[in-house]
């Protein structure tokens, strides 16, 4: 059972986050519905700039029993500085701290256990959850989210939606999501419905990562 106390942590940015990367391990792994069953400790972090802090990072790796800590957070618009961050704590930790973020995501090892990261999207671009979900949209169902993401155009351009452009893959998958049934579907449900299509390659590296980084 995962918990405050598991070997196990994995700190993500937002109950969004952490809805998805469940739903997915449901789908992949064949994990039991609900948080408490997991092998994994996900814990969703509002404040995820707090645990990027080295001193929060030191804290959760040193914890009493700690086999692997994980972190997942969204590049937003400053994918370059995420991992500047990053960067400069794995340097000082790990001998083979690499010097660019890797694509498939960052697992690392010391005398601590393993740490690992994951920058949303994708661990190379500027973007969020919503970015990676949008990736996840199936392809029969593609011309409705086209025709989501004109809706948000249109709203934005003729009706002066105050939508801001850093927010549009959040805009584009909730507006397809409400013209689904049962309308509006939070991120992880969609998975779980099957409303989502979690087979796609982005899916599968994150998927890779987490196990690998975790061992389930």
């Amino acid at each position: 059972m995962a918990d405050e106390a598991s070997p196990k942590r994995c700190i993500v940015e937002g109950p969004d986050t952490s809805a998805v990367t469940l739903a997915l391990m449901r789908r992949y792994a064949g994990w039991a519905r609900g948080k408490e069953t997991a092998p994994v400790f996900v814990y969703s972090d509002s404040s995820i700039q707090r645990s990027l802090k080295p001193t929060s990072l030191d804290t959760e790796m040193k914890a009493s029993g700690r086999l692997a800590t994980g972190i997942i957070v969204d590049a937003e618009q400053e994918f370059d500085g995420v991992w500047s961050g990053i960067s400069s704590f794995i340097s000082t930790r790990f001998d083979n701290a690499p010097l660019t973020m890797p694509h498939e995501g960052l697992i690392l090892c010391n005398e601590m256990g393993k740490f690992g990261v994951w920058i949303m999207p994708d661990n190379q671009s500027d973007g969020m959850l919503e970015d990676f979900v949008n990736d996840l949209v199936p392809d029969q169902l593609t011309p409705l989210w086209r025709h989501a993401a004109d809706s948000v155009s249109i709203a934005r351009e003729k009706l002066g939606a105050p939508c801001k452009e850093v927010h549009l893959a959040k805009a584009h998958i909730h507006t397809w999501l409400a013209f689904l049934d049962p309308p509006g579907q939070r991120l992880g449900n969609a998975i779980d419905s099957k409303a989502l299509d979690p087979n796609g390659d982005r899916a599968n590296a994150f998927v890779s990562w987490f196990r690998k980084l975790f061992e389930v």
